[in-house]
């Protein structure tokens, strides 16, 4: 293997062109990580073109067999060479953060829930991970796209045996309402996520919507 390969993707003719410019495309360039960012067809509205994730992952796995491969969504920004995708423990294939909902919305629950975040992961590039990924995309198609890909993948992922990335690595400053979270922001964050999709799924929705 010749290191990591930061990989996304972006639907051409709407917002999103932009946001993969303004955000994960002016970081990896800044930083000199070599990276691969796809540029795909809009699938008619802003749940099917995420539905794409997947698809995206495994073409990269496949397409670059010497590379394991690291997703970071299009709004997620690279604010310091992200070092611990160097050093994944080889007994872990994927590595991807789960959020505490008790540590990040102040709830009590015993035990708390753990949301398995999509927007940073790492993929190591074997066989078997190709396979889990086809399996997530065909599960992802056959749900017609009434859940998201990333509750698809938590339910196929046993939990022990994928390496917990830390919250710099899937940092969002905001809850959906707007107001700060309850944990603490890292010092420092790696991997920040802009969460444009709040208010832009919506935008994208109306643009593709036939007429």
């Amino acid at each position: 293997m010749s290191g990591f390969l930061i990989v996304s993707f972006f639907t051409t003719d709407t917002p999103y062109v932009e946001v993969m410019r303004e955000h994960l495309g002016a970081s990896v360039e800044r930083l000199g990580v070599p990276h691969r960012l796809y540029a795909v067809e809009p699938q008619g509205s802003w749940r099917k073109n995420v539905s794409l994730k997947p698809s995206v992952i495994l073409r990269a796995l496949e397409e670059h067999p010497e590379q394991d491969v690291v997703f970071i969504d299009a709004d997620g920004t690279l604010e310091t060479y992200p070092a611990l995708f160097d050093a994944v423990p080889d007994e872990y294939d994927i590595a991807a953060h789960y959020l505490n909902w008790n540590d990040w919305y102040g709830y009590t629950d015993d035990p708390p829930t753990l949301e398995l975040l999509s927007g940073t992961m790492f993929f190591r590039n074997t066989a078997g991970v190709k396979s889990l990924v086809r399996q997530w995309h065909a599960d992802t198609m056959i749900s017609g796209h009434r859940e998201r890909e990333q509750k698809i993948l938590q339910r196929l992922l046993q939990p022990e045996r994928v390496y917990r990335l830390p919250l710099a690595y899937c940092w969002i400053a905001t809850l959906p309402n707007g107001t700060p979270p309850r944990a603490a922001r890292p010092d420092p964050v790696v991997v920040s996520h802009a969460q444009v999709s709040r208010h832009l799924h919506a935008v994208v929705n109306a643009i593709q919507e036939p007429a």
